[in-house]
């Protein structure tokens, strides 16, 4: 498949769901390295999976979404419903 056949795949499946955002594929890599993430896959194979030679190259397609700062904070709490009182910026 071309690339450009791939984008415009994409542009009408966003266009179909309501986005008004420009989608891109290399978006998809964002989404996946982010989702591998949250999976628990350890960053050294994310890096491997997406060919960088960097994990500091990895870090910026890995984002952290509110739900899982969350629950993380949620974990981590010892002085009692901190988690839950916090408001993600």
């Amino acid at each position: 498949m071309k690339p450009q056949s791939i984008r415009l795949r994409l542009h009408r499946a966003a266009a179909l769901a309501g986005l008004a955002r420009r989608i891109t594929p290399h978006m998809l890599r964002h989404t996946a390295a982010t989702l591998l993430m949250e999976m628990g896959v350890d960053i050294r194979i994310v890096q491997r999976l997406l060919g960088h030679s960097t994990i500091a190259t990895t870090e910026i397609y890995t984002h952290v979404s509110d739900e899982t700062l969350r629950l993380s904070l949620a974990k981590a709490d010892v002085l009692g419903s901190f988690g839950s009182s916090v408001s993600v910026a």
